[in-house]
């Protein structure tokens, strides 16, 4: 969530631009989770309410609202929302495998162009939001509506140190039609369009 001025009207000059975000991970991000309550007072009104919360191991939320891809898969979000949701993404997969290089600028960035792409949508909304939280919800709603996530290549996936039998079973996981005679080449050609 925007902590200054500066960084809510970069977000909202921002809001109709939207980006691919694809799940370079092996596992599945933002799907383990934990719901908090509390009570929350007004200092003025003294009136008491209760706030629930879910939050995800992973951070794989903004203002409430968790946002899950499984492992391969992409989706199209706002742009500032796929930006905030990578960096998570990127301290997951570098706490895996080099923790010691979290701070590097230039590892992260490698990883941040693997995990965010290009969208051609944007985004209309209909009606006003109660918070940031819900108006982020509602577009993102309003994205999966019309942009169906799909567990497909990653981008610049090569393939070509892959085995005949391990583009078989990608073909088969994407629905791509086979026949018994397709050669390795002709795999790779079917799984790039």
């Amino acid at each position: 969530m925007p902590s200054t001025e500066l960084e809510r009207k970069i977000m909202f000059e921002d809001l109709n631009e939207t980006v691919t975000f694809t799940n370079i991970d092996n596992t599945d991000f933002g799907t383990d989770t934990w719901e908090e309550e509390w009570e929350e007072k007004d200092p003025q009104t003294k009136v008491v309410g209760m706030r629930k919360m879910v939050h995800s191991t992973d951070n794989a939320a903004w203002d409430g609202h968790l946002y899950s891809i499984k492992a391969g898969e992409v989706k199209v979000y706002p742009k500032f929302l796929a930006e905030h949701l990578a960096k998570h993404l990127i301290n997951k997969i570098m706490g895996k495998t080099n923790p010691r290089a979290m701070r590097n600028e230039v590892e992260r960035m490698k990883l941040q162009k693997q995990i965010i792409g290009t969208a051609e949508y944007t985004i209309n909304q209909t009606q006003a939001p109660k918070n940031e939280g819900e108006r982020v919800a509602q577009m993102v709603e309003k994205l999966e509506e019309e942009v169906k996530p799909f567990v497909g290549l990653k981008q610049n996936e090569d393939l070509s140190g892959l085995t005949r039998t391990e583009l078989m079973s990608k073909a088969k996981e994407q629905g791509i039609k086979l026949a018994n005679t397709d050669t390795k080449e002709i795999l790779i050609e079917k799984l790039e369009k």
